[in-house]
C-alpha cells in the first residue's frame, strides 16, 4: 500500500477556523479560535485519512509573482483581521511540537508550495491529500492527488477526486484554472471576460478544452462572443497566469522529514494547557508508542503492569506480629513512569476477594482518614450507570517504596475484563462490605464527583456521609474562567504531572470501545493514579480556596448543595406519557396541514427543511427582501431573519409555524418519553454545579431549565410534568425580580431602593422616572420599555442590542439608555466603578464572595473586550442571585428533613424552585419556603417569593 502525504493549506485553514468559530480565548485572554480550529482539523484529518506523512504550507508577507504581474491581485480583500495575525505564531509552535514541517517561500503562495509538493510526492509514488479551506486547489486533483474541502463549518467536508470534480463542474481538474480565467474569481480579484459566466465558461471548455483551444477556434463561436474573446485575449491570458498553481517551485521534498511521528508530548501538553485546549489533551498519543497510534487520537496507553501476586508478604516480621498471615493480601501492581518521568506514578493493590475488601475497609477506618475516593461508571447517567470500580487512598501521600500498601491506593473492581490483574467482585456484596466506611460521618472523605457517587450509592441503599472535599467544586470556585476541571487538568496545573484520562484506555470517536471492556489491570492502574492524584491535589486546592476567601462559600454552600442536588436527581419528576403521545399526534396532523398550506401559498411542493429551497422560493420566486447573509453569501433563512419578514407574505408565517412545531415535536414531545426511567417511571435530569461561570446551575438529559415558554404551543410541554398522585400538587416558589433587587442593593440607587422598599411596581416606577409622568399615568407600552431597560442594563446592553430588543432606532436607543443612567445615577456610577476595578484585576465578586475571572477584559479585540465588560457588569448580579437560591436550597432541604415532610424539591429553574407536595403539607411548605427563601441573605431591600400550586407544571403559569 502506497504511503500517503497529507498537505495542510495553513492560511486557508486558519482563515476558515477564525471565521467559523466564536472568539475563544485562553485562560490569559489570548484569542485562540483559529488555532483551536486548525488543530481540530489537523487531528481530524490524521484520524480519518490515515496519512503516513504530513506537511504544512503558509504564505509569507512578501508580494508574490502574481502581484508583480497584476498589481490589483487580491486587492479587494480586507486586511487580515487583527485577532487572526497573532495566532499564526501559535500554530507554528504547535506544528513544531507535532514534528510537522512548515514550508514557506517568499514570492510564492501556499497554493504553489502545495502544488509542487503534491507533484513531487505523486511522481515518487505517494498518494496525496490536500486539506484546504477553499476550492482553488481542485485543479491539482489527479490520479494520486485528492483535495479535502469544508462545505460548512469545520467538520462537514468533501473529499474531491477526479470523478467528484467532474460531477460538480462538468470539467476535468486540469481545466479549472482556465475556468477561473474565463469567469474570473472575485475572491482573488481575477477579472472575468465580460459576458462570460459559469455556464458559458464550462460550455466553451467542454468544447475546446482550454483557453488556447478556444482562441484557436474563435471562428466557430457566435460573432459577438468571438469578438469579446479577441478584445480580452491579453487579459484572459494574464488571468490564466494568475489562476494556475505552480507545480515546479524550487523546493526540496524529503519524505523522511514529513514522516508522521508522535508529537513532543510534553511540549504539546504545555501548549494545550497554556491555550486552554483541555478537550484535546486525550487526543495526544503517548510518546513511546508507534506512529499509527497518532491516527487513533488516543490509543490505549499501555503502562507497565508488574503482577506481584506471588510475593509472600506474610513473611515480614511486622505482618506476623499483627497476625496478618491469615489475612488474604491484595494483588499488587506498579505503574511505571513514562520515559520523561512526567506521568503520574502509583503503587496500587487490587482487592481480590470480599475478605480482602473487609480488611481494607477496617484498615482505612482505623486510620481515621482522610480517605480519597474515585469511581468509574459504565455511562455518565448516575441513575442507570453501573458502578465498575472504586478506588481509595489516604489523603496524606508521600513518596513510598514500591509495594508499600500502607499508603498506596486500593482498587476494588466490580466490572472490567478479567486478566492477570484480578476478577470482578460481586457488586451488592462488595458495597455492603464498604458500607461502614462510606456511611461513616466521622471518617473524612474526598471525591472528584461527589454528586454522581452519592446518587449511585443511594440506588443500593447506601447514604454517603463524611465528604469534606470535592476537587471539582474546589477547582470550579478557584478557576471560574475554566469549564469543569478534571483530575487530569489538576494533575498538570497543580502537580506538573500528566495524568492520562479514560480515553487513553477506551480510545476516542469511532475507534472507541466500552469502558467495561478494558482489562481490570489497566483500569486499576488508571484509577490508582487518579485517586492518588486526588489525594495530592486536595491540600493544594484547600489552601487556594482559603487564600481566595472562598472557604465559606465552599463549605457552607457548594459542598452541602451536593446532597440536595443528588436528592433532586434521585427524586426525578413525574411525566404524563399518554398526554405527550396525544400531543405528538396532534402536532403531526398540524404539521401536515401547515405543509399543505405552504405548498398552496407558493404554488408547488418544496422541502420546507431545506434552507436552499426556502431561499430560492422566498427571495428568487417571491422577491421578498433579503436580510442578512450567511457566511457563503446566501440570504439567511434563519428564524430571526424570517421573523423580520412577518406580514410580507403568508408563507413566512407558515414556515415559522412549521419550524416551531417540528422542533417542539422532535426535541421535546417525542424525546421526553424516551427519557423516562423504566424503574421509576419518572424523568431524572442531571444537574451541573460546575459549568456556568456565574454560579448558576444547569441541567442536561434532559435540559429542564430551557423548556419553551414563549408561545402557547411551547408552554403546553410543561403540562406533561405532573404531580405524582391524586392529593398531591406541584408547587412553584419563585423569587420576584431578584436580580433587580440585588442591583438596587449593590448600586444603592435611591430611586430603585425607594421603589422596592415601598413595595411599588418597579417597572412602572422606572417608567415614571424615564417618561416624567405620574406612576398611575404610565402606559403599558412605557412600562414594557422600562422593564426591558431594567433587565437589559443589568447585562450591560449596548444601544445596538437595545435597539434589537425593542425595535426602536439605534440613535433613539442610545438616547433612552443615556436618559436611564441620568435618572438612575447610582446604577451608572456602580457600573463605572465596577469596570474600573475589573479592568485592573480581571476579577469581579458576588455578595457572598464568589469570584469570576474575566480574561476577555484584557483582549486587544474590541468585540471580545466589550463582551468581557458586559460579563463584568452582569456577573455580580447574576452570581449573587445564584448564591442566594443555593443557600435557600440547602436550608430548605435540611428544614424539610428535620420536619419529616413528604414533600420533595424536584427542580431549580433560574430563580424558581419546583416541589411536589401532598395537599396536607401545602400550606406548611409555603410557610417554610417563604421563611427560608426570603431570609436566605439580608439585603437593603426585601426579597419576595411568589407561590403557585397546580396538578401540572404548565398550569402554574
Amino acid at each position: 500500500m502506497a504511503d500517503t502525504l497529507a498537505l495542510l493549506d495553513g492560511n486557508a485553514l486558519l482563515y476558515r477556523a477564525f471565521h467559523a468559530l466564536p472568539a475563544l480565548t485562553s485562560p490569559k485572554g489570548e484569542l485562540t479560535n483559529a488555532v483551536y480550529g486548525f488543530i481540530m482539523m489537523l487531528l481530524r484529518g490524521v484520524q480519518d485519512l490515515h496519512p503516513t506523512h504530513v506537511a504544512a504550507t503558509f504564505d509569507t508577507p512578501q508580494p508574490t509573482f502574481r502581484h508583480q504581474r497584476f498589481e490589483a491581485y487580491k486587492g479587494n480583500r480586507a486586511p487580515m483581521p487583527s485577532g487572526l495575525a497573532p495566532q499564526f505564531p501559535r500554530v507554528y509552535e504547535l506544528l513544531e511540537a507535532f514534528h510537522i514541517p512548515v514550508y514557506r517561500i517568499d514570492g510564492l503562495e501556499a497554493d504553489d508550495i502545495l502544488g509542487t509538493l503534491a507533484e513531487r510526492a505523486s511522481v515518487s509514488g505517494m498518494d496525496v491529500i490536500i486539506i484546504t479551506g477553499d476550492t482553488d486547489a481542485l485543479q491539482l486533483v489527479g490520479p494520486k492527488v485528492r483535495v479535502l474541502v469544508p462545505r460548512r463549518g469545520l467538520t462537514d467536508t468533501v473529499l474531491y477526486d477526479e470523478a467528484a470534480v467532474r460531477e460538480r463542474y462538468g470539467l476535468e481538474p486540469a481545466q479549472l484554472a482556465d475556468y477561473r480565467a474565463l469567469r474570473g474569481d472575485t475572491s482573488d480579484n481575477i477579472p472575468s471576460v465580460p459576458g462570460i459566466g459559469d455556464k458559458t465558461a464550462a460550455k466553451l471548455l467542454a468544447s475546446y478544452r482550454d483557453v488556447d483551444g478556444i482562441l484557436l477556434n474563435l471562428d466557430k463561436l457566435p460573432a459577438k462572443l468571438a469578438e469579446q474573446m479577441r478584445s480580452y485575449t491579453d487579459q484572459m491570458k494574464m488571468a490564466l497566469h494568475l489562476a494556475q498553481i505552480v507545480r515546479d517551485a524550487p523546493i526540496e521534498f524529503d519524505p523522511g522529514v514529513c514522516a508522521l511521528r508522535p508529537p513532543d508530548r510534553e511540549r504539546t501538553l504545555a501548549l494545550f494547557h497554556e491555550l486552554g485546549f483541555r478537550s484535546l489533551i486525550d487526543r495526544i498519543p503517548p510518546a513511546d508508542v508507534r506512529s499509527d497510534a497518532f491516527e487513533a487520537g488516543a490509543g490505549e496507553q499501555l503502562a507497565t503492569l508488574t503482577a506481584e501476586g506471588d510475593r509472600d508478604r506474610t513473611q515480614g516480621p511486622d505482618d506476623r506480629a499483627a497476625g496478618a498471615e491469615n489475612v488474604p493480601q491484595p494483588l499488587l501492581f506498579a505503574v511505571s513512569d513514562s520515559p520523561s518521568g512526567s506521568v503520574a506514578n502509583a503503587v496500587g493493590a487490587v482487592v481480590q476477594s470480599l475478605d480482602e475488601l473487609r480488611s481494607v475497609v477496617d484498615e482505612l477506618r482505623a486510620s481515621g482518614g482522610p480517605v480519597s475516593i474515585v469511581h468509574v461508571l459504565d455511562r455518565p447517567d448516575a441513575m442507570r450507570g453501573a458502578l465498575l470500580s472504586i478506588a481509595y487512598a489516604r489523603t496524606s501521600p508521600t513518596p513510598q517504596e514500591d509495594g508499600d500498601r500502607e499508603a498506596g491506593p486500593f482498587y476494588v473492581p466490580f466490572g472490567g475484563a478479567p486478566d492477570g490483574g484480578g476478577r470482578p467482585l460481586p457488586l451488592a456484596e462488595g458495597l455492603e462490605a464498604m458500607r461502614p466506611l462510606l456511611e461513616s460521618p466521622n471518617l473524612p472523605k474526598a471525591s472528584q464527583n461527589t454528586k454522581q457517587l452519592t446518587v449511585v450509592l443511594a440506588r443500593y441503599g447506601i447514604v454517603l456521609q463524611g465528604i469534606e472535599f470535592d476537587s471539582g467544586l474546589a477547582a470550579y470556585l478557584v478557576e471560574t474562567s475554566q469549564r469543569t476541571l478534571t483530575l487530569q487538568d489538576l494533575s498538570w496545573s497543580r502537580l506538573s504531572r500528566e495524568l492520562p484520562g479514560l480515553k487513553s484506555l477506551t480510545g476516542d470517536g469511532r475507534a472507541s470501545r466500552p469502558i467495561e471492556s478494558v482489562s481490570i489491570g489497566h483500569l486499576g492502574m488508571h484509577m490508582c493514579r487518579e485517586v492518588e492524584t486526588l489525594a495530592q491535589v486536595q491540600p493544594i486546592l484547600e489552601r487556594e480556596v482559603v487564600e481566595g476567601g472562598l472557604d465559606d462559600l465552599f463549605r457552607q454552600v457548594e459542598l452541602p448543595l451536593v446532597a440536595v442536588l443528588a436528592a433532586m436527581e434521585r427524586a426525578g419528576v413525574g411525566v404524563d406519557v399518554p398526554y405527550l403521545m396525544e400531543f405528538s399526534r396532534e402536532l403531526h396532523e398540524r404539521i401536515a396541514g401547515v405543509e399543505t398550506a405552504t405548498y398552496d401559498a407558493v404554488g408547488h411542493q418544496l422541502n420546507i427543511n431545506s434552507s436552499q429551497q426556502l431561499a430560492a422560493v422566498l427571495f428568487d420566486e417571491l422577491h421578498l427582501p433579503a436580510g442578512r447573509r450567511t457566511a457563503t453569501g446566501r440570504a439567511s433563512t434563519a428564524a430571526d431573519a424570517l421573523s423580520s419578514l412577518r406580514g410580507s407574505h403568508p408563507v413566512v408565517d407558515l414556515i415559522l409555524e412549521h419550524r416551531e412545531m417540528t422542533k417542539l415535536k422532535s426535541t421535546y414531545v417525542d424525546a421526553l418519553p424516551l427519557l423516562v426511567n423504566p424503574d421509576t417511571g419518572r424523568i431524572h435530569t442531571t444537574f451541573h454545579q460546575t459549568v456556568a461561570a456565574t454560579g448558576r446551575l444547569s441541567s442536561t438529559d434532559p435540559n429542564l431549565q430551557n423548556l419553551p415558554v414563549r408561545t402557547e404551543l411551547g408552554r403546553r410541554v410543561r403540562r406533561a410534568f405532573v404531580a405524582p398522585a391524586p392529593g398531591w400538587k406541584l408547587l412553584s416558589a419563585d423569587y420576584s425580580q431578584i436580580e433587580l433587587r440585588i442591583q438596587a442593593h449593590l448600586t444603592r440607587d435611591p430611586t430603585l431602593l425607594e421603589a422596592f422598599q415601598a413595595g411599588e411596581d418597579v417597572h412602572a416606577a422606572t417608567a415614571a422616572e424615564l417618561f416624567a409622568v405620574p406612576i398611575d399615568a404610565v402606559t403599558r407600552e412605557q412600562r414594557g420599555l422600562a422593564k426591558t431597560a431594567n433587565f437589559a442594563i443589568i447585562y450591560g446592553i449596548s444601544p445596538f442590542g437595545f435597539s434589537e430588543q425593542t425595535g426602536m432606532p439605534q440613535q433613539q436607543a442610545a438616547e433612552f439608555i443615556r436618559r436611564y443612567f441620568e435618572r438612575f445615577r447610582g446604577v451608572e456610577e456602580f457600573q463605572k466603578r465596577l469596570l474600573q476595578e475589573a479592568r485592573s484585576t480581571c476579577v469581579v465578586t458576588t455578595l457572598l464572595g464568589r469570584k469570576r475571572t474575566i480574561p476577555e477584559l484584557r483582549s486587544q479585540i474590541h468585540g471580545v473586550r466589550a463582551a468581557g465588560e458586559r460579563m463584568a457588569i452582569n456577573a455580580p448580579v447574576q452570581g449573587t442571585a445564584s448564591d442566594i437560591i443555593k443557600v435557600a436550597m440547602v436550608r430548605l432541604h435540611d428544614d424539610m428533613a428535620e420536619r419529616g415532610m413528604r414533600a420533595r424539591l424536584l427542580l431549580q429553574v433560574h430563580d424558581e424552585l419546583l416541589f411536589e407536595v401532598p395537599d396536607a403539607e401545602l400550606e406548611m411548605l409555603k410557610a417554610v419556603a417563604k421563611e427560608v427563601m426570603e431570609n436566605a441573605v439580608t439585603l437593603s431591600v426585601p426579597l419576595v417569593v411568589e407561590f403557585r400550586a397546580a396538578e401540572n407544571w404548565g398550569a402554574l403559569y
